[in-house]
C-alpha cells in the first residue's frame, strides 16, 4: 500500500462513480483556514451502508467508554436507621 494511514478533519465531497461511493476527505489549512486534499475513500456503494454504520456504531462505543471512564464512580448510597415507633398507651 502507497499510503495506509492519513490524517482527515473534514468532507469536502461525496459522490457515486461506478457502483463506488468516493468520499473526498480534506485537513484544515493551519494559517489561512483553507481546506487541503487529504485523500479519497473508495467503498463499494452496495457495502457502504454497512461500513458507515458499523463506523458510527464503534465511535459511539468509544465515546461511551471515554465518558465513563472520565466519571467518578458514584458514592455507595448511605444505609439510614429508621427511628423505631412505639405504640400509643391509652391513657387512663
Amino acid at each position: 500500500m502507497a499510503n495506509d494511514h492519513f490524517y482527515a478533519d473534514g468532507i469536502a465531497a461525496v459522490q457515486l462513480s461506478h457502483g463506488n461511493l468516493r468520499i473526498h476527505l480534506v485537513q484544515q489549512g493551519s494559517e489561512d483556514g483553507q481546506t487541503i486534499p487529504a485523500g479519497t475513500l473508495i467503498v463499494p456503494a452496495a457495502r457502504a451502508q454497512t461500513i458507515l454504520a458499523t463506523l458510527n456504531q464503534s465511535v459511539g462505543r468509544i465515546i461511551k467508554s471515554c465518558a465513563s471512564a472520565a466519571r467518578p464512580p458514584r458514592p455507595k448510597p448511605v444505609a439510614r436507621r429508621r427511628p423505631k415507633v412505639r405504640a400509643a398507651t391509652p391513657s387512663p
